[in-house]
């Protein structure tokens, strides 16, 4: 019996080495499940920093690229502004030299006008005088066709020669002044 229990112990002693090798297999295969899960997790971490410094790379970018937008976009305004003012500027400017001008305009159409009337006023007393010579000019070829025919018909007159000769004139210009009117 002594051999049965000494067995016994044996048999005991060899259980427990064998779970106490069970159990540190498992211990084993955990710990090197954890280290495998830990890799990942250290790998997964250390892409997800990456992530995380090319974000912050992209943020820092976007703020300096927002930055020099805004400093354009105030530039722009800026210039926009110096333009509204130029072109402001300029419509008075023109409107003020348009409206001079329109009255210097207005006054040379009046002046335009005053010599045109003068210049129409000058024509028609060329025309009247022109009238008037062709008028004067018919009654002198009147007169002197009158003068013609009474030098070749003499008249026989009691009257003195210087009386009818007056007498003769006033005819002959009553005459001229009938058929001029």
């Amino acid at each position: 019996m002594e051999g049965m229990v000494r067995f016994s112990k044996l048999k005991l002693h060899i259980h427990s080495i064998i779970a106490e090798n069970k159990a540190l297999r498992r211990h084993r295969e955990a710990e090197a499940e954890f280290s495998k899960k830990l890799q990942e997790l250290q790998a997964e971490l250390a892409s997800r920093d990456e992530l995380q410094r090319k974000l912050e790379t992209k943020m820092e970018n976007l703020e300096n690229d927002n930055i020099l937008l805004e400093k354009k976009q105030k530039e722009l305004r800026d210039t926009l502004d110096n333009l509204l003012k130029s072109r402001d500027a300029f419509i008075k400017a023109h409107e003020g030299s348009a409206c001079s001008l329109k009255n210097a305009i207005i006054v040379k159409d009046k002046q335009l006008n005053v010599l045109s009337n003068k210049v129409q006023r000058h024509l028609s007393l060329f025309d009247s005088i022109e009238k008037e010579a062709e008028a004067l000019k018919g009654t002198v070829d009147s007169i002197q066709q009158l003068v013609s025919e009474k030098e070749q018909n003499p008249q026989t007159s009691e009257d003195q020669p210087g009386e009818s000769t007056r007498v003769g004139w006033v005819l002959l210009s009553e005459r001229v002044l009938r058929r001029v009117s």
